[in-house]
């Protein structure tokens, strides 16, 4: 009788254990993943850019260099200079900043009647400024990219230590379709940048499509070839600080980093599926605590 009990207290309790199981299953796979604080995150103002050359004692605009370009057939166009900073600050004529770099005579030789210079008028996001001085000698880079096609433009800011060895001081990647510095072994700061879709919600939504952030992963240069390398992901208006290869403290800052769902035909000409995404660099001593 005991064991006949037994046996029949066992069935019973078989599909028992076997339902809060399910149970539990259940609940986990109804479980609801949160996503990314990131993707709520709004655009930062990014870095604007203009320039204009001085040269043999001619003045060119960006426009007309980048029509130079196209009718010579030269898509890809890094103008480096190097100079001493006879400007920077406020430009007179708009709400921007401007840096101007002029040549310098060489050490001995006369002041130069006309000198070669090159300036460039910009924005920075509020607290962010240029980390050089007035007077200081500088490398500057600007570079015209087309192509894809499309203009896509860079520049860059370079000092000089004591050995004349230089330095990244500022890059600014202001194009959000391209990258005018394409990442890999001659990048100055990055071996790899791509972006992640982490399946954001929608941030944002306009007759044309609805608008959601995406993520940006950066991978830093080797210290030496084949060394190891620091991969992060930072999410629009997120920053990270590090240290380059030849030890300069920089901060890189994803200003914004988007694309779109549930595009509809607009007819205006914008490219809604595009993933579009801006960055800088600068030395921490230009950047906000």
């Amino acid at each position: 009788m005991k064991l006949a009990r037994l046996l029949l207290v066992l069935a019973l309790s078989t599909p028992t254990v076997a339902l809060v199981a399910c149970n539990a299953a259940d609940d986990d796979d109804d479980r609801v993943i949160e996503p990314p604080a990131g993707c709520n995150l709004f655009a930062l103002e990014t870095v604007t850019f203009g320039f204009e050359l001085h040269y043999g004692g001619m003045d060119y605009t960006q426009a007309a260099l980048s029509d130079l370009l196209v009718d010579a057939g030269i898509d890809y166009f890094p103008l480096g200079f190097l100079g001493e900073v006879t400007e920077l600050g406020p430009d007179p004529d708009s709400s921007r900043d401007a840096i101007t770099l002029t040549e310098v005579p060489a050490e001995g030789d006369p002041p130069l009647d006309d000198p070669n210079w090159l300036r460039v008028v910009y924005s920075l996001p509020s607290g962010y400024s240029l980390p050089v001085q007035f007077g200081s000698e500088l490398g500057l880079e600007v570079v015209l990219d087309l192509t894809s096609g499309e203009l896509e433009r860079a520049f860059s800011l370079w000092e000089p230590d004591a050995d004349g060895v230089f330095h990244l001081a500022f890059l600014a990647e202001p194009s959000d379709l391209g990258r005018a510095y394409e990442p890999g072994d001659n990048h100055p700061v990055f071996q790899g940048i791509a972006l992640r879709d982490r399946n954001c919600p929608n941030l944002s939504e306009i007759p044309c499509g609805k608008r959601y952030n995406l993520a940006a992963s950066f991978e830093t240069q080797p210290a030496e070839p084949d060394g190891p390398t620091e991969t992060f992901e930072l999410w629009p208006t997120e920053h990270f600080d590090f240290d380059l290869t030849d030890g300069t403290p920089v901060r890189v800052v994803n200003a914004w980093a988007f694309t779109h769902r549930e595009i509809q035909d607009c007819n205006n000409g914008y490219d809604y599926a595009a993933e579009r995404f801006t960055y800088f660099v600068i030395r921490s001593d230009g950047a906000p605590d």
